[in-house]
């Protein structure tokens, strides 16, 4: 697709106990982005951006919501929370 010029979007959904790793997407894909979601006592959305080539990127696991205007993320702060 990329010699095509055209742009994919491939979604895969997981469980906190499917390991990721091996995935294709994330063997196949030049980036790769991971929403998380913990629903314990408060909902918590973070989203990691895990690889993008050709850019730099954070490696933290940022907190967003999802507005009425679209996805809002907070780069200033960080989500923490075992996996």
């Amino acid at each position: 697709m990329k010699t095509l010029g055209l742009t994919s979007i491939f979604t895969c959904q997981t469980t906190k106990d499917e390991p990721t790793e091996f995935c294709v997407e994330q063997v196949a894909a030049d980036g790769l982005i991971v929403l998380h979601y913990l629903k314990d006592e408060f909902e918590s959305r973070g989203i990691e951006i895990v690889k993008m080539e050709g850019s730099d990127h954070s490696e933290w696991i940022h907190p967003f919501e999802i507005t009425k205007r679209g996805i809002v993320i907070y780069p200033r702060n960080e989500v923490f929370w075992t996996r």
